[in-house]
């Protein structure tokens, strides 16, 4: 068995598979909902950091990736991509607060929260973001880029725990540091693919097996206390890099582009996957509200429900994401 050291058509592939983890998160979420556990969708939702984790990677190294390629990449690189998602976030809430008046009756009241549980990820992107322009424009040596991203985003994970434990600021949770390393590592990975991808061809299915192992032995983060140190930062975090090195050996060997039909789905929702995560939110709370006025059991058809709407507003709200992307880009 050989993998693709090709790095171009290895991120390729990568951010091919943005649509299969959107979707995989926003399952998870709904599982989290159910008054009866159903196996598989409690498996998906125990594991739906990995889906985060997936993001952050693909983003870290995406972004190296770009910086080595492109002339003058961090130019606007600030307003390109900060401001851009901040607005897209802004516009997410409007939404919210607007589709919240119309279906649930309710008062419009549109007051904007940033950095809590509600598109959390979007918050924590741009902090990562701004890292990396910093790290990049100030800093030429790549190891000590390296280091000091992985210092920043210990320091990152910390002070969010910190907060979740002690703190009274409401809102912030786990989700900020359990996943956060893999931004990092994928940075990492982008740096000095040719090497670690050479390393693990010599001995793939062994290295594989022993990533599987550690991430598995991590997963005793899962049976901690969510504010613990150990489970949070560390295992957790472990247990996503192993399993994003998984990831990206299986797409070095696997196209899926050449699965029938499954491919192209998975192609299709990668083009709205931003949308997906984003407005995820907006139907998990509404459709369960609904769920629970007409005194329904939330059930695999919630699941149904909010997946499908959730593209279908995903499908037209990317077109206004366009033009936002249009105006602030000039």
């Amino acid at each position: 068995m050989v993998i693709q050291i090709n790095k171009e058509e290895v991120i390729s592939r990568l951010n091919m598979l943005r649509g299969l983890f959107a979707i995989l998160i926003v399952i998870g979420h709904c599982s989290q909902r159910f008054e009866k556990e159903i196996l598989p969708f409690f498996i998906i939702h125990k594991f739906n950091m990995v889906g985060v984790c997936f993001f952050f990677f693909v983003s870290g190294i995406s972004l190296t990736y770009n910086f080595r390629t492109r002339q003058n990449y961090l130019k606007n690189f600030i307003k390109n991509k900060v401001v851009v998602l901040f607005l897209f976030a802004v516009l997410n809430q409007v939404i919210y607060h607007i589709l919240k008046a119309v279906i649930l009756n309710e008062k419009l009241n549109i007051r904007l929260s940033f950095f809590g549980e509600f598109n959390w990820y979007i918050y924590e992107m741009i902090v990562f973001y701004i890292m990396f322009y910093m790290v990049f424009r100030f800093i030429d040596k790549s190891i000590v880029r390296n280091i000091t991203l992985f210092f920043l985003t210990f320091l990152v994970a910390v002070i969010t725990l910190y907060f979740y434990k002690y703190g009274e600021w409401a809102g912030w949770s786990q989700a900020y540091y359990i996943s956060s390393f893999s931004f990092p590592f994928g940075i990492l990975m982008s740096e000095y693919f040719e090497s670690i991808m050479n390393r693990l061809n010599k001995h793939i299915v062994i290295y594989c097996i022993l990533l599987v192992c550690v991430a598995a032995v991590c997963c005793v983060s899962l049976a901690l206390p969510r504010d613990s140190f150990l489970g949070g930062v560390i295992l957790k975090n472990i247990m996503g890099i192993c399993i994003m090195t998984v990831v990206t050996v299986m797409v070095s060997i696997v196209d899926i582009r050449k699965i029938p039909v499954v491919g192209a789905v998975i192609l299709f929702l990668t083009g709205y996957s931003t949308e997906i995560y984003l407005y995820q939110f907006c139907w998990l709370d509404i459709i369960a509200r609904l769920y629970e006025r007409s005194g329904v059991e939330i059930n695999i058809g919630y699941i149904v429900l909010v997946t499908g709407v959730t593209v279908l507003t995903a499908v037209v709200m990317r077109r206004v994401d366009w033009y936002i992307l249009k105006y602030v880009k000039g």
